[in-house]
């Protein structure tokens, strides 16, 4: 997301957004037989025949795919990185809100309102004055 934006906005290259790409591809593929590799292989969760069975079942079905639905599984997953990724920006502490007695929640909400009107104004006021900035000029 961070890419793309940056991109569009000219404040990254085209060739350092593709070196950026390559690294992420190469460390998450790396990351993926790491954790494969710790989680599974040694303490030896697949060793068994049952489980070696279903897991090499698995692997051949996941293989077995055409190129158009893993690209948008790929997508899929993708995105749901990016939602979660998101979220967790837009969250403010992770603590619940408590609750306010009704007369105290239109009290806070008329004091959000004078505060954009005062936000309002004043941005009207610079407005006015780079204009008249640009007319004496």
């Amino acid at each position: 997301m961070y890419l793309s934006t940056a991109l569009a906005a000219g404040k990254s290259r085209p060739l350092h957004a593709l070196r950026n790409l390559t690294v992420v591809w190469v460390c998450n593929f790396l990351g993926a037989g790491a954790c494969a590799f710790f989680l599974a292989y040694l303490p030896e969760l697949v060793r068994p025949a049952p489980q070696l069975a279903f897991l090499r079942s698995m692997a051949s079905k996941k293989v077995d795919l055409g190129w158009g639905a893993m690209f948008l599984r790929g997508v899929g997953c993708n995105w749901l990185v990016c939602l979660a990724f998101w979220s967790n920006l837009t969250a403010k502490d992770g603590r619940r809100p408590e609750p306010q007695p009704t007369a105290q929640r239109h009290t806070s909400l008329k004091r959000r309102d004078s505060s954009c009107d005062q936000e309002a104004q004043i941005d009207d006021t610079h407005a006015s004055q780079r204009r008249r900035l640009m007319d004496q000029h």
